[in-house]
């Protein structure tokens, strides 16, 4: 009963919007912004699995695996390359 009257702010009245209206602007934007965080989100799921692969096999023996400058690089710069298109888009659409 609840979650069926989540969407309306009151009985009898539309319910709220699914999408806020943007002031004419693309939806390339956010679209594009959300392919880059589910891709981001996939590669480190992908390198997170390898990983935990690494470290349980180097515990077996004894050794050590330290994780590639390249690997934090790479995520870093494409988390911080996200988060500035996200700043700029949600200030283009204010």
């Amino acid at each position: 009963m609840v979650a069926h009257r989540a969407g309306r702010y009151r009985r009898g009245a539309r319910r709220w919007p699914v999408r806020p209206a943007t002031a004419g602007t693309s939806p390339r934007g956010p679209t594009l912004l959300g392919c880059g965080y589910a891709s981001l989100a996939v590669g480190l799921s992908i390198v997170g699995a390898q990983r935990q692969r690494e470290l349980e096999s180097a515990l077996r023996t004894g050794g050590h695996v330290p994780l590639r400058f390249r690997t934090v690089a790479l995520f870093t710069v494409g988390g911080v390359a996200l988060a500035k298109m996200t700043v700029v888009l949600v200030i283009a659409q204010t």
